[in-house]
């Protein structure tokens, strides 16, 4: 992630909604913070597999992280989704 960053201009953050955040997850968003990215996207990957509840806990846990580290976790997008539905 770090090579070539400073050319970044957003981000793309990838959680499993099976998973939920977990400690990668922070140094990631910490990391990005620090290299200047100001715009981030976050794809719920696994989503067909969690259930309604634990996709809304996990996205509430995403922003309000996203928030404690300086993004504006209120708008940042939060696409639920399954990259194996994709590829099929």
């Amino acid at each position: 992630m770090i090579t070539g960053s400073s050319q970044m201009d957003g981000a793309i953050l990838v959680v499993a909604a099976t998973d939920g955040v977990m400690p990668q997850t922070r140094e990631h968003l910490l990391l990005a913070k620090q290299i200047g990215i100001e715009k981030i996207v976050v794809f719920m990957n696994k989503a067909d597999a969690a259930d309604k509840e634990m996709i809304e806990l996990v996205e509430l846990e995403l922003r309000e992280l996203l928030t404690q580290i300086g993004f504006d976790g209120e708008h940042t997008p939060i696409i639920p989704g399954s990259a194996l539905y994709a590829l099929e």
